[in-house]
């Protein structure tokens, strides 16, 4: 979540170039790091048999796929500014920091449901 008010600074500096190389890292890292958390909680869950947490789990999933989505539009929308496909440069940043915003918004969002599903579950071990 760091990386991307760190994008939102880049691209608000006029460092386009800069900011889709750190887009690019973005995505991996994100992609990585959703897939352990996913994964590690569909363990925790497996035979738990509690529909609440197998909601919130589904939950988590949906966000993640928006929150790739989203990586991969903002990915697309600085490639798109550096081809000049957005307009003039300014309107461009601030088409592209709008994308940034709602990357920043979907990881909120994700890692709000994780913090929620962990927690759900330490009531659950606690039984």
């Amino acid at each position: 979540r760091i990386a991307v008010d760190n994008i939102a600074n880049v691209i608000h500096d006029g460092k386009i170039e800069e900011a889709g190389f750190k887009v690019m890292q973005l995505n991996a890292q994100t992609r990585t790091a959703g897939k352990i958390i996913l994964d590690y909680y569909q363990q925790q869950i497996s035979g738990k048999g509690d529909n609440i947490i197998l909601l919130r789990f589904l939950s988590c999933q949906k966000k993640f796929v928006v929150l790739l989505d989203l990586c991969d539009e903002c990915g697309d929308a600085l490639q798109n500014t550096l081809k000049g496909k957005l307009g003039a440069t300014a309107a461009a940043q601030i088409k592209s920091s709008k994308v940034v915003d709602e990357t920043k918004s979907a990881y909120d969002d994700f890692l709000m449901d994780v913090k929620t599903l962990e927690k759900e579950l330490e009531v659950l071990r606690g039984m």
